[in-house]
C-alpha cells in the first residue's frame, strides 16, 4: 500500500509525458506544411533510411558508446528543415526502436515521445543560436557550436525525462545509478551531430554529386570500422572467458577447502563477503590507513580472492588434525598452523594480477604480535592481511553460535571492541564498530550466515562433487591412518583390532571379523570381532573351502553381497541384528593368504564394487602387518621357549618375573619363586645315556605342567633345575603345592630307552621357596635365596636315603 501514491505519480507522470510528445509530434507535422519540397524529399528518403537500416548501430570498441544509423540522419534533417522535420523522424524512430524491445504499447509511445520532445527542443536549439537561416548557405565553422549545443540540450532532456520516470518507478536511490547508464550517451549524441555536419559541409560546398560518390567509400571505412569492432569484440569475448576460468577456479579451490571440514561448509565464501564489506568502507576512508596505493576496483577484487583463497593451505594438513574437537598437542598445533605459509606458497605459484600470497600467509598475524606464522606486529602486517584476519574471526563467532541462531550486532561489536589494538587494527575496528550494522546486512544479502549458500548446493550438483571429495579425504585418511598404526604394533591380535576398527568406518557394514589361518593351515580361526554379531563370529570356525569364508579362504576371490546363512546359519535372522548381505575378502599378499576378513550388514546387495577398491588398497598392507606381527610371535615365542621341555626358558623367566614382581607390588600380595632341582640326574645320563636323560627332562617337564596349578609359570633354568613361579600364594600355601609336586614326581617311574629293551627308572626332586617381598625385592635375591633352600631340601633328602638305605 506505501508504494500506491507512487505509482499513482508514475502514472500520471507518463500520461503528462505522452501528451506532451503527442502535441510536439502534431506541431512538427503542422510545420511540414510550409515546408519546400527539397525538405520533404530529403525527409522521406530520410525516413526509408531509418524504417529499412536505422536498427544497425555501430559500438565503438571497448566503450557502451553505440552510434546509430539513424542518429546522424535526425540531425542532417535537423540542419535542412529545421526542428518539426527533425522531431517526426526522431519521434517515429523512437516508436520503431522500441518495438524490437517494449512488448508493452504504452512503452512504445513513451519512447516516441520522449525521443519527439528531446530532439525538438534540440533542433529548437540549433535554430536559435544559428547565426541564419537553416536553409542559407552559412559556412561550416557558424555551424560548429549551434550543431553541438542541439546535441547536448537533446541530451539533457532525453535523460531528466528518463530520469524523473525511473526514480518515480524504482525509487530515488536509482538516480544515480540512471545517471551513470546515460553518461555515454552524450558522446552518442555528439558523434552523430558530428557525421551529420560532415554530410551537410560536403552537400553545400561540393552538391549532392559529391555526397553520392563518398558514399561508397563511407561503406567501406564502415566495413573496414566494424572488422576492427568484431576483432575488438572477440579480444574482449576472450578476456571474458578468462576472467570466467579465473572465478571458476577460485570457486573450486573453494569447494576443495569446504570439502574438508563439513562443519564449517561455506566459510571461505562467507569470509569472502565480509572481506568485500569491510574493504568498501575502508576504501572510503583510505587517508585514514596510510596506505601508499590506490584502493580501487583491482584491489577490492584482490582482496576478494584473497578471502576465498585463505584457508587452501589446509588441503596440505591431514583431516585427523581438521577434524579434531579435543585439545591439540604443542607438536600437532604447529603442523595445523603451518596451513597459512603452505597456502601462500600454493597461491605463490598463480600469476594473479594483484599480489594476494601475503593476505593468505598472514592473515593469523595479530596487531600487538601474538599471532603467527612470523609474529609481525601493527602495519607490518598488510592492511589486505588484516582485513581477512578479523573477516575470518567475525566468521567464526557466527559458528561458534551453530546453526540455530546468530550473534546480535551488539555481540559482534562488543567481540571486536574487545580485541581492538591486541588481535585486530584498532582503525579497522573501529570503521567495524562505526558501521556494523551496514556491513552485516551487506554480508546477510550474499546469504544467510548460517550457511543459506550449503543449504543452495544440497539441491544443485555441487553437493555430489562436495561429497565425493569430502568421501575421497576421508579414505586417504583412513587408510593413511592405518597404514601408521599397523607400524606402531607386532602384536597379531591387537593388528586385526585396527583392521577392523578402520574398515568398518569406511564400509556400510554393521559387523565385521578377521579369520587367520592356523600353522598347519587346516582351518580358519577368529583372532577380531567387532559389532551385533561379534559373539557369533568369535566363536565360528571355518575349514577352508566350508561356507562363503572358507570359499574365499580356499579360491582366493572375494564374494560380493553374498548371503551370509551361509556361514552364520539362522543366527544371521536373529532378531536383535538380522544380516542380509556379506562381504569376504581374503587377506593376501605375495607370499600367499594369510586368511579372510569378513563384513556383515542388514540391508540385501549394499556393498558395491568401490568398497572392493578400497580393500583392494587396505588389504595388502594388512596383509604385510599380520605376516610381519606373526613372525615376531612365532620368534618371540621360539626364543623364549626350550626347545626339549616345550616349556618357557630362563629369557622368559626374568621377563615373566619382571611383570610379576610389578603386579605383587601392585597388588599388595605375596609372589612365591620355586627353585627346582632333579635329584640323581648325573648317573642316569651316565647309565642310560644323555638320550635317556633328555627323555626324563621332558617327562618331568610334562608332570610339573600337570601338577602345578593352572596361572603358575613353570619354566626350565638350566640343566636339570626348574624355577616355577606362585603368583598371589602365601608361602604355607605354596609349600602344600611343592609336596604335591615332589610327591608325583617320585612315585612316578618313567620308562627311558636301553639298548634294545627299556628300563623304568624313578626321580626325586628337591625345591626351595622364597617369597616376595619377604625374601627379597629383586630377582637375583628371590633366585638365590630359593637356591640355598632348595640346597638345603637336597641335603635332606640325600641325608633320608643314605638313612633309609642303612636301614
Amino acid at each position: 500500500m506505501k508504494d500506491t501514491p507512487r505509482k499513482a505519480t508514475l502514472h500520471w507522470a507518463m500520461v503528462l509525458q505522452m501528451s506532451l510528445g503527442a502535441l510536439a509530434f502534431a506541431w512538427s507535422a503542422h510545420s511540414l506544411l510550409e515546408a519546400e519540397f527539397p525538405t520533404l524529399l530529403a525527409l522521406g528518403l530520410s525516413t526509408l533510411l531509418v524504417m529499412g537500416f536505422g536498427r544497425f548501430s555501430l559500438r565503438l570498441p571497448g566503450s557502451q558508446i553505440c552510434l546509430s544509423l539513424s542518429e546522424p540522419l535526425v540531425f542532417s534533417v535537423m540542419l535542412w528543415g529545421g526542428p518539426g522535420p527533425a522531431a517526426l523522424l526522431a519521434g517515429l524512430d523512437g516508436f520503431l526502436a522500441s518495438t524490437r524491445h517494449a512488448r508493452a504499447r504504452h512503452l512504445r509511445l513513451a519512447n516516441g515521445s520522449v525521443m519527439t520532445l528531446s530532439v525538438l527542443a534540440g533542433g529548437a536549439a540549433l535554430e536559435y543560436l544559428s547565426p541564419g537561416s537553416l536553409r542559407q548557405q552559412i559556412p561550416v565553422e557558424h555551424m560548429i557550436a549551434p550543431v553541438f549545443a542541439a546535441a547536448l540540450t537533446s541530451y539533457v532532456v532525453n535523460i531528466l525525462i528518463y530520469m524523473v520516470v525511473n526514480a518515480l518507478h524504482k525509487g530515488f536511490e536509482t538516480l544515480r545509478q540512471t545517471q551513470a547508464l546515460f553518461s555515454w550517451t552524450i558522446l552518442s549524441n555528439f558523434a552523430s551531430a558530428s557525421a551529420a555536419l560532415l554530410i551537410w559541409a560536403v552537400y553545400t560546398q561540393y552538391g549532392a554529386l559529391a555526397l553520392a560518390l563518398g558514399v561508397p567509400a563511407t561503406v567501406i571505412v564502415y566495413m573496414l570500422f566494424w572488422s576492427v569492432v568484431e576483432r575488438s569484440d572477440s579480444q574482449q569475448k576472450h578476456h571474458d572467458e578468462l576472467k570466467l576460468l579465473h572465478t571458476s577456479m577460485m570457486e573450486a579451490f573453494a569447494l576443495a577447502i569446504d570439502s574438508r571440514d563439513h562443519e564449517a561448509r561455506g566459510h571461505a565464501r562467507r569470509v569472502q563477503a565480509y572481506a568485500e564489506a569491510l574493504g568498501s568502507f575502508v576504501a572510503q576512508h583510505a587517508r585514514d590507513f596510510s596506505i601508499g596505493y590506490a584502493l580501487d576496483d583491482a584491489w577490492c577484487e584482490s582482496l576478494s580472492t584473497s578471502a576465498l583463497l585463505h584457508d587452501v593451505g589446509k588441503l596440505s594438513v591431514p583431516d585427523q588434525l581438521l577434524q579434531r574437537t579435543d585439545d591439540l598437542s604443542p607438536a600437532e598445533r604447529d603442523r595445523l598452523r603451518e596451513h597459512a605459509t603452505l597456502g601462500a606458497a600454493i597461491i605463490g605459484r598463480i600469476p594473479f594480477p594483484h599480489p594476494i600470497a601475503a593476505a593468505v600467509r598472514h592473515h593469523h598475524e595479530n596487531w600487538d604480535g601474538s599471532g603467527y606464522p612470523e609474529q609481525l606486529r601493527g602495519e607490518a602486517i598488510s592492511l589486505e592481511a588484516r582485513i581477512v584476519g578479523l573477516a575470518d574471526q567475525l566468521d567464526h563467532v557466527h559458528q561458534s553460535h551453530g546453526s540455530d541462531s546468530a550473534p546480535s550486532v551488539e555481540n559482534l561489536v562488543a567481540f571486536v571492541a574487545r580485541y581492538s589494538g591486541t588481535r585486530f587494527d584498532p582503525k579497522l575496528a573501529e570503521l567495524y564498530c562505526a558501521h556494523a550494522e551496514e556491513i552485516e546486512e551487506i554480508v546477510s544479502q550474499r546469504g544467510d550466515l548460517r550457511d543459506e549458500r550449503s543449504r543452495r548446493w544440497e539441491t544443485s550438483q555441487d553437493t555430489e562433487t562436495l561429497r565425493g571429495l569430502g568421501e575421497a579425504q576421508r579414505e586417504a585418511g583412513v587408510l593413511y591412518g592405518l597404514a601408521r598404526e599397523l607400524g606402531t604394533t607386532l602384536d597379531v591380535q591387537e593388528s586385526c583390532a585396527l583392521v577392523v576398527e578402520r574398515l568398518l568406518d569406511l564400509l556400510p557394514a554393521t559387523s565385521c571379523a578377521i579369520y587367520l589361518a592356523d600353522s598347519k593351515r587346516q582351518i580358519l580361526v577368529p583372532h577380531h570381532a567387532k559389532g551385533p554379531l561379534r559373539g557369533i563370529l568369535s566363536e565360528r570356525s571355518f575349514a577352508p573351502g566350508e561356507g562363503i569364508t572358507g570359499w574365499t579362504f580356499e579360491v582366493g576371490d572375494a564374494a560380493l553381497n553374498a548371503d551370509p546363512r551361509v556361514d552364520l546359519g539362522w543366527d544371521a535372522e536373529q532378531e536383535s541384528a538380522p544380516t542380509r548381505c556379506q562381504l569376504a575378502v581374503p587377506i593376501r599378499d605375495d607370499e600367499g593368504t594369510l586368511g579372510v576378513i569378513t563384513f556383515y550388514a542388514p540391508q540385501a546387495n549394499v556393498f558395491e564394487n568401490d568398497h572392493l577398491r578400497i580393500l583392494d588398497s587396505a588389504i595388502p598392507q594388512a596383509a604385510h602387518a599380520l605376516r610381519n606381527a606373526a613372525l615376531y610371535e612365532s620368534t618371540r615365542r621360539t626364543s623364549m621357549t626350550d626347545s626339549l621341555t616345550g616349556l618357557p626358558n630362563s629369557r622368559y623367566l626374568y621377563a615373566q618375573l619382571e611383570k610379576e614382581v610389578a603386579r605383587a607390588t601392585r597388588r599388595a600380595m605375596p609372589l612365591v619363586v620355586v627353585v627346582m632341582d632333579l635329584d640323581g640326574f648325573k648317573p642316569i645320563n651316565d647309565t642310560w645315556g644323555h638320550q635317556a636323560g633328555d627323555e626324563v627332562l621332558a617327562k618331568v617337564a610334562k608332570m610339573f605342567q600337570d601338577t602345578f596349578r593352572q596361572g603358575d609359570i613353570v619354566c626350565r633354568y638350566a640343566g636339570d633345575e626348574f624355577v616355577a613361579l606362585l603368583p598371589e600364594t602365601s608361602p604355607e600355601e605354596a609349600r602344600t603345592v611343592v609336596e604335591r609336586v615332589q610327591h608325583h614326581i617320585q612315585e612316578t617311574a618313567i620308562e627311558v630307552p636301553s639298548g634294545n629293551e627299556r628300563a623304568m627308572i624313578s626321580v626325586g626332586c628337591s625345591a626351595g621357596l622364597s617369597c616376595f617381598p619377604l625374601d627379597g625385592s629383586t630377582l637375583e635375591e628371590l633366585i638365590h635365596r630359593a637356591d640355598k633352600e632348595m640346597y638345603r631340601d637336597k641335603a635332606l633328602r640325600h641325608e633320608e636315603l643314605e638313612i633309609e638305605g642303612r636301614r
